[in-house]
């Protein structure tokens, strides 16, 4: 089979300003923090990140690949880590460029927080396989969720503290909660189709070696 990653743009990044032009939302680009941000709930929001082109770009690069069903062991996924596609660096630019400022500015973080760093997946749920998750609480300070299709009915986010189903509105928008405690969460079962998620679980590494030390 004719490996057609090669013919993909989205891991080329040697000129940012092409890149960020074809793959990020232009709205983002344009800075309007306060136009582009709903808050769906209690600390949970959601805003445009991505175009359409970068959501279907990352999905073709996952398909190329090898599905792994063993990396989370009390509540497994069907999923791909971006490394393995050659985009975490990317993404994670992308993380502290565009995404990490709005978290700050929305729950006003300290400077404690100015050492964010994640772990990034595409995650694949369809009736034949995996289509839905159990409840659970993540271990990331936030969680983002990226939606990178729509050709596929069910599925969602629910969040049983507010009986709340949540979904990013559009292709390319993200929702962004806390991964503890407050937000216990599931993933509603998908009907029908194939649902791309792109999930960042992201964490404080310069707190988190801070706690090291009295351990």
């Amino acid at each position: 089979m004719e490996n057609n990653s090669k013919k993909l743009n989205i891991t080329n990044t040697r000129n940012w300003y092409t890149w960020c032009s074809s793959y990020i939302n232009p709205i983002v680009l344009r800075g309007e923090l306060e136009l582009m941000i709903d808050k769906i709930d209690t600390d949970i929001i959601e805003f445009p990140l991505f175009t359409k082109q970068f959501c279907d770009e990352i999905i073709q690069l996952a398909e190329q690949n090898t599905w792994l069903t063993d990396r989370h062991g009390s509540y497994p996924t069907t999923d791909q880590e971006l490394s393995t596609l050659k985009m975490n660096s990317i993404y994670q630019k992308v993380l502290e460029e565009f995404v990490y400022p709005i978290w700050k500015k929305f729950w006003d973080l300290n400077d404690q927080y100015l050492y964010l760093d994640s772990e990034n997946f595409i995650v694949k749920y369809d009736i034949h396989n995996q289509g839905s998750l159990n409840l659970h609480h993540d271990g990331s300070l936030i969680t983002m969720n990226l939606r990178l299709n729509d050709d596929f009915e069910g599925g969602g986010t629910f969040i049983p503290k507010f009986n709340k189903v949540i979904n990013p509105s559009e292709i390319g928008s993200i929702i962004a909660h806390p991964g503890r405690i407050t937000h216990k969460h599931g993933g509603r079962p998908v009907k029908s189709g194939t649902r791309y998620i792109l999930i960042t679980f992201t964490k404080n590494r310069r707190l988190q070696y801070d706690l090291n030390r009295f351990v």
